[in-house]
């Protein structure tokens, strides 16, 4: 006490606690959250799957989340909410030989005429969950695809050995729009444009279009796929 009869308090410490999101490992959501933490300052934790994001979340355990657009469908079980959009985006291209002129002036002309017809938003919106495409496979002269499971999310490899995902499915209906028939060859990344040099694939898929640093002897296809990632919280 004072003198004056009044009650003193000693100054309480800063204990406010630096935000922690939470993401699935190895998946290019990785590289948003990790930009969005920078950003803000925030903690980074990376976890297996994406419903244990929302659990921790959920629960209280992490502030945040950060998904794709089109994995949000998985948290409509899971009492969050939207919070923002983060600044990170994902651009994929094909990449060609500058040399193979012909072919990549078919693809790019094939993926600008599905992307203006809004057939590649009709696939975008089905593998989110609003609505339905199904793509006819067209024979027609093979075209061979490099591919590295696991570097983009959206392109997969099943245990059976099935490709399976939304840039597939992508990739194909651009082939059949122009006449090809796609054979996805499964490698290593930086192995792909090896093959791509040495002329034994004809491209490969999943090339960051925003963020990839190439010589003149390749090229980039306009975009085929832009995702953007997504930030919730729990809902209170």
């Amino acid at each position: 006490f004072c003198s004056s009869g009044c009650v003193t308090e000693e100054p309480s410490a800063d204990i406010t606690k630096t935000p922690v999101v939470a993401v699935v490992s190895n998946t290019t959501a990785t590289l948003a959250a990790t930009e969005y933490c920078n950003k803000n300052k925030y903690e980074l934790t990376e976890l297996e799957t994406l419903t244990d994001c929302a659990v921790s979340v959920e629960n209280g355990k992490f502030d945040y989340l950060v998904c794709s657009e089109f994995e949000t469908d998985t948290l409509n079980n899971f009492s969050l909410k939207e919070k923002e959009t983060c600044e990170y985006k994902s651009q994929y291209s094909l990449c060609f030989s500058a040399e193979s002129t012909d072919l990549y002036d078919a693809f790019n002309s094939g993926i600008k005429a599905l992307m203006s017809d809004g057939t590649i938003e009709k696939i975008c919106d089905a593998h989110k969950g609003e609505g339905t495409y199904k793509s006819d496979f067209v024979q027609g002269e093979s075209v061979s695809i490099f591919f590295t499971d696991g570097i983009s999310e959206f392109a997969i490899v099943d245990e059976n050995g099935d490709a399976f995902g939304l840039e597939f499915d992508i990739i194909t209906a651009v082939c059949n729009s122009i006449g090809y028939s796609p054979e996805f060859i499964k490698g290593e990344y930086e192995e792909g444009f090896a093959l791509l040099e040495d002329g034994e694939v004809d491209a490969i898929m999943s090339v960051d279009y925003l963020n990839s640093i190439l010589d003149d002897a390749l090229v980039l296809t306009d975009p085929y796929l832009e995702i953007e990632y997504k930030v919730y919280e729990i809902n209170v």
